[in-house]
């Protein structure tokens, strides 16, 4: 029993590491797109196709080729391809784009009008190690290239491909709990955003898709203690609404602050004694009394 109970747990661990998807993040950065892919991938319920010639980044959508509904390759190298069934979606609508540098072996995803999509990893690779691949398209922009801005995920057996269109700008936001006074929060540092009241909030610059956010306290409010959580992340594609601001009274000091402290209470069989002490020593001296007399 303990020995096929080690197993399960061992099972489950290993799938969920193979089970960690890729995420291909396409954006704009200094006046050119850039596509960075990174993750690892189960393929072992995939079937290999056959071989094919070895490819590099490329982006594309139906515009390039009609029985494509969209296509992207980044990194560049010899390849294996997969099949992961019929999905049909679009994320460009574009030309054929050729990628003007690479680093990493190839990742890419194909998603055809016209029979199975395909997967493609760097030849012989090991499924669930990580994959970490970059390409870049000088001179280039979203609009540009015909990418739709926003998420795309394919799945399979066991597995997923998220590609992120990065582009726009989004707000920060999220609700304020408990407060008495006014709270001030900033966002990256700045954006400062004054609060005095409890409720949904909203910082005023909004933040371009692919860039962090980071939502603090700059100023608490008298006598409460304000703390964020959700405060921090990127951006991608949707408004951020989930962030956390909860707070609560500060602890009050008894009355006189340290100096002050309780009036010792004594054990019942202690009170009892002292109280048979006071009743014998005035009956002495009652009777001190009655004899001086």
């Amino acid at each position: 029993m303990k020995r096929s109970a080690i197993m399960s747990m061992a099972a489950l661990f290993y799938s969920a590491f193979l089970s960690a998807a890729v995420t291909i993040d396409i954006e704009e950065s200094g006046g050119n797109v850039v596509a960075t892919a990174s993750g690892t991938l189960d393929t072992s319920a995939l079937t290999l196709l056959a071989a094919e010639a070895p490819f590099y980044g490329f982006v594309a959508g139906s515009a390039w080729n009609a029985s494509f509904d969209s296509v992207i390759l980044v990194g560049s190298g010899n390849r294996d391809t997969y099949d992961i069934g019929a999905q049909s979606i679009t994320f460009s609508t574009g030309a054929g784009y050729t990628a003007t540098s690479n680093t990493g072996g190839i990742v890419a995803i194909g998603s055809r009008s016209t029979g199975n999509n395909t997967l493609n990893v760097p030849q012989g690779y090991v499924s669930g190690s990580p994959l970490s691949s970059t390409s870049t398209w000088s001179g280039q922009t979203i609009a540009g290239m015909g990418l739709i801005p926003g998420s795309f995920t394919f799945s399979w057996a066991g597995d997923s491909l998220t590609i992120n269109v990065l582009s726009g700008s989004y707000s920060v936001g999220g609700t304020l709990s408990g407060l008495t006074g006014s709270v001030t929060l900033q966002n990256n540092g700045g954006d400062d955003l004054v609060l005095g009241a409890d409720g949904a909030f909203t910082f005023t610059t909004p933040v371009d898709a692919g860039n962090p956010y980071a939502v603090t306290v700059s100023a608490q409010p008298a006598d409460q203690t304000c703390t964020v959580t959700n405060g921090s992340g990127t951006v991608t594609t949707a408004d951020i609404t989930d962030v956390q601001v909860a707070c609560v009274d500060n602890s009050t000091p008894p009355p006189g602050g340290d100096t002050a402290r309780p009036v010792p209470v004594l054990p019942l069989p202690g009170l009892v004694l002292m109280i048979l002490g006071v009743l014998v020593a005035g009956g002495a001296r009652m009777r001190s009394r009655a004899s001086r007399r």
